[in-house]
């Protein structure tokens, strides 16, 4: 009987309910860090599970649920219930919106969403790496489609900056737009840009149907196909598809096809191959043509900061530059479209690090940028941020966070620099004190050593020269200048034999040069003493 019902309901819906969005979907949370993302859905009329993958090592981040109803049907505060382990738990909604059915059915549909963090994040800490269930209970559950869990997780085995964006609300059938601005462009061999959608009241069963939406990207058909019922079943009060756990962003295999089966897409896409090289913007259109799918649910998973629709991005997102140089990061406006806004006051501060509490403003051009310079006086890592406030100077609008690394043009295995070491008084010249000196830098070193020296194998020193010398110390034989210097070695990375400079009575300093990656071999010899 059930069954039936549903095939009946998909052909009113397809036939004559002409759907319109009265709520489209809005960004409702933005984290970016070294975190992943598990997603998945349950529609059923008897209850069940809702199904999480945690990483090793992982700690929640935060943990949200989304739920869609149909046949007007309102979504009240405890009507779904969740377990995560610690007891059943009645969901009190953050937000909910309707989602109308043609102009006589204007809350055809409900849409309810979530921050559930405090309520399962103990649960789900607590729980071993690898798959888990959440059990979740209904009310009257032939007129809730189902529920979407999303659990943002801090992922010890990500090493690169991840955002992941949620959009919440109710899609607009007859076509919307996103538009994701990317902080730097993707690498297309290893990086991530992964799609989810969750939609509910879309039957496609065995054979499919024409319940589908459709979605392009940088104008480029990505699928025809999207939705069914692929995380529920055929019935009413379980039509719910979300892309995430069990899915693959591999299909379908052909864009412009329409539905065959509920399996024919799965709603989780990637999107890298419809991006080029160098791009920074991503734009998604999507389209409902059946007019009767209730898209509840988007999320968006790149692997550089990126932000939907409005905003500001920060980039380069990491760098590596030498103490002494000057460092720039270069902040991006867009609007909703992703285009630039020019003429907006950006104030860029450097948070912590060595240079903790440098700011500066500048005023975004032609191309929304504005940018900030500053030279590093010291070794270490400084995170830097960029923010503007809105056109009613009212919200603060913050980047991403920018990480630069200050680091010495040397690396010293080893030995730890000091100012001055050579201050206690010597008896005579078999006492000699040694130091190999760079800038301002000194490093004790024994009469016949040298500490390991390294030029780090970076592409920022290829062409960049070096100075070095050595200085021996006696106060007793040299009473009037008790250091007497070497011959200085300079040499270029990258450019051949080393030169010296000058002529010294008593040292002289040989070795070198060293590419990059390579150590240094260095010695000398003391004579006339």
């Amino acid at each position: 009987m059930k069954r039936l019902m549903t095939l009946t309901v998909a052909m009113v819906a397809t036939g004559l309910l002409a759907l319109s969005a009265s709520a489209q979907l809005q960004v409702v949370d933005s984290q970016t860090g070294l975190i992943s993302l598990s997603a998945d859905g349950l529609g059923s009329n008897t209850g069940g599970t809702v199904d999480y993958d945690k990483p090793v090592g992982a700690t929640v981040r935060k943990i949200f649920v989304a739920a869609a109803s149909s046949f007007d049907r309102i979504i009240a505060d405890g009507d779904i219930t969740m377990d995560a382990g610690s007891g059943a738990v009645g969901i009190a909604w953050d937000q909910c919106v309707f989602n109308n059915a043609g102009i006589s059915l204007p809350t055809f549909f409900q849409n309810c969403f979530a921050d559930v963090t405090s309520l399962f994040e103990a649960d789900l800490n607590a729980a071993p790496a690898g798959p888990g269930t959440i059990s979740v209970t209904e009310a009257t559950s032939e007129t809730i489609d189902g529920v979407a869990l999303f659990v943002v997780w801090d992922d010890p085995s990500v090493t690169t900056q991840t955002t992941v964006v949620l959009l919440f609300g109710g899609q607009d059938t007859t076509g919307d737009q996103f538009n994701i601005t990317l902080a730097e462009p993707l690498d297309l061999d290893t990086g991530v840009a992964d799609m989810g959608l969750a939609i509910s009241f879309s039957f496609q069963g065995d054979l499919g149907s024409t319940m589908i939406s459709e979605l392009d990207v940088n104008s480029q058909r990505l699928t025809s196909s999207a939705g069914g019922e692929d995380d529920g079943a055929a019935l009413n009060g379980a039509l719910l598809t979300v892309g995430g756990i069990g899915d693959s962003n591999d299909n379908p295999p052909d864009p412009f096809a329409g539905s065959s089966n509920l399996r024919d897409d799965d709603e989780l896409y990637s999107l890298i191959p419809f991006v080029n090289e160098g791009d920074t913007i991503i734009t998604v259109d999507t389209l409902n043509p059946s007019d009767d799918d209730n898209i509840f649910c988007a999320y968006f998973v790149t692997s550089v900061p990126s932000i939907v629709g409005a905003g500001i991005t920060l980039a380069p997102v990491f760098a590596e530059c030498i103490v002494g140089d000057e460092h720039t990061v270069t902040a991006t406006v867009v609007d909703e479209g992703g285009n630039p806004v020019e003429g907006v006051s950006v104030t860029f501060t450097i948070q912590s690090g060595p240079h903790a509490g440098l700011m500066g403003m500048d005023t975004t051009d032609v191309n929304g940028e504005a940018t900030f310079s500053y030279v590093g006086t010291d070794v270490g890592d400084d995170t830097i941020i960029a923010c503007f406030f809105d056109a009613q100077n009212e919200e603060e609008v913050c980047s991403n966070i920018a990480t630069k690394s200050w680091v010495e043009c040397m690396l010293f295995a080893g030995v730890v620099p000091t100012a001055q070491p050579f201050d206690d008084p010597l008896a005579g010249p078999e006492d000699m004190q040694y130091v190999i000196q760079k800038g301002a830098l000194q490093w004790p070193v024994l009469e016949t050593s040298i500490p390991t020296i390294e030029v780090p194998d970076r592409p920022r020193f290829e062409g960049m020269t070096f100075r070095m010398q050595i200085w021996m110390r006696n106060p007793t034989v040299f009473p009037n200048d008790p250091f007497q210097a070497s011959n200085a070695l300079e040499w270029t990375v990258g450019g051949g034999a080393p030169s010296v400079v000058g002529n010294p009575a008593f040292i002289s300093f040989t070795g070198g040069p060293a590419e990059r990656g390579e150590a240094l071999d260095l010695s000398f010899d003391v004579t006339g003493l």
